[in-house]
């Protein structure tokens, strides 16, 4: 009978899991806290350790280190009800097997066992230790799609790999970049091209640098991107629009791993992690000829791919706090929070622009309240969401059908918190439950 090994505080997700489990075979013992738990890691052999971020007695984390040092070889998956990147990343880089949210559904956890069970050797190896970010550079999200991201992250910044991150624009990209390049372990800086934005005729040096003398301007040696960002990160925003004499020297640097300062005879080493970012499709135009099939597969080893704002509204809540905190900040306005109804007006809007316009809104709207709560009527003007084109069900619906609709959108956005989404609605626990029973609604 294969064994798994739950090690979380909460008595009553302990006792959960093991009536789920065991109903299917699995043999279950519990743990309450870190050091209980890691004498049971330790003096058995779990087929699986389930173990949650937070204990009574120190960090899930640090259990999962002390795992880790001690080869314990059953695969570790890191939960949580309250997930970020930092930790998502973290318990990836250093050795978990996945990174879930609580509540974990029934049959979710079922399948988790059964796949990961058959796999007792199945353990990621442990990479360093943890990395402090600063906190204005954070990830935002809880969302299903974000933690998928930041589990991304985790596994892909220890390799080495080159990235390319997908996303429309304003989505993050230079986070996530950022991000990997924080949990990397590289010690030298990071370094960001905008290749939309250099010129052509100068690519060559803006790249990989110039000698004294190598053109006509040329008055002392320059060093390049390439060179300045050894030991670091060379992160290659807006990619696909790159020309194509800069993509052929980008292909010679990464095919070879070397380069020349123009005009200059030494050869140096490419020592930088590449991430590139785009929104565009790069397979289109690899099939159209825009872009160089042979640098694609180069910078396509790990893709990682940005949801839009629209795909996770649930986000929005925490993004506007963060987001509100900054903005401040930057513009030396006080920030106390929004109004209930214009965070629902920020919740619906469709947010073309992502998390860029969001930003730019709520920057508008602190310096035009001068302080304090911001309101709906601080907010420029957004369209409703009756008003956004493209969409596809254009037909007549009832006050009933958008009532339900919105409630249910509601309930998504806080995660199945009734409370808030009440404070949301603008209605009471009572009328929560009585129009979840007259639409069939279910907490998410």
């Amino acid at each position: 009978m294969q064994r798994v090994l739950v090690i979380d505080d909460n008595a009553a997700f302990r006792e959960s899991v093991g009536l789920c489990l065991e109903a299917r075979g699995f043999a279950v013992e519990a743990a309450g806290s870190a050091e209980e738990g890691l004498r049971a890691a330790c003096g058995g052999a779990p087929g699986l350790i389930l173990l949650d971020v937070k204990l009574p007695d120190g960090s899930g984390l640090s259990v999962l280190r002390e795992l880790q040092r001690r080869e314990v070889p059953a695969p570790v998956v890191v939960m949580t009800g309250f997930p970020s990147s930092d930790t998502a990343i973290d318990a990836l880089r250093m050795g978990a097997t996945d990174y879930l949210s609580k509540p974990i559904p029934s049959e979710s956890l079922i399948e988790l066992a059964r796949r990961l069970c058959r796999r007792p050797d199945a353990r990621a190896q442990a990479s360093g230790g943890e990395v402090e970010a600063p906190e204005d550079e954070l990830l935002v999200g809880q969302s299903p799609g974000m933690v998928e991201v930041f589990k991304a992250v985790g596994r892909a910044a220890p390799t080495g790999a080159p990235v390319l991150l997908r996303g429309e624009s304003g989505t993050g990209k230079e986070p996530v970049a950022r991000a990997i390049h924080r949990h990397s372990g590289r010690s030298g800086p990071f370094v960001a091209v905008n290749c939309s934005a250099v010129v052509e005729t100068l690519a060559e040096s803006e790249l990989f640098g110039h000698e004294r003398g190598a053109f006509t301007g040329a008055v002392e040696r320059r060093r390049g991107r390439f060179e300045l960002a050894a030991g670091g990160t060379l992160f290659l925003d807006e990619i696909g629009d790159a020309p194509a004499s800069v993509q052929a020297k980008l292909l010679r640097a990464l095919d070879r791993g070397e380069f020349e300062r123009v005009g200059g005879r030494e050869t140096l080493r490419a020592q930088a992690r590449i991430v590139a970012a785009t929104n565009r499709d790069l397979e289109g135009m690899v099939r159209e000829g825009g872009f160089r099939a042979d640098l694609y597969y180069r910078l396509s080893v790990v893709t990682i791919s940005l949801p839009a704002l629209r795909e996770r509204p649930e986000d929005i809540p925490l993004l506007v706090r963060h987001l509100l905190h900054r903005v401040a900040l930057r513009v030396g306005r006080r920030a106390e929070g929004v109004s209930r109804s214009a965070l629902l007006r920020l919740v619906e809007y469709p947010w073309p622009g992502n998390v860029r316009e969001l930003e730019n809104v709520l920057t508008r709207a602190v310096i035009r309240t001068g302080g304090g709560v911001v309101g709906r009527d601080d907010l420029p003007l957004l369209a409703a969401p009756e008003e956004r084109p493209g969409g596809d069900d254009l037909r007549p619906r009832t006050l009933a059908e958008v009532e339900r609709v919105h409630i249910e959108r509601m309930l998504r956005v806080t995660q199945g918190n009734r409370g808030r989404a009440c404070d949301l609605l603008g209605i009471t626990r009572p009328t929560l439950r009585r129009k979840m029973r007259e639409y069939g609604l279910q907490s998410v």
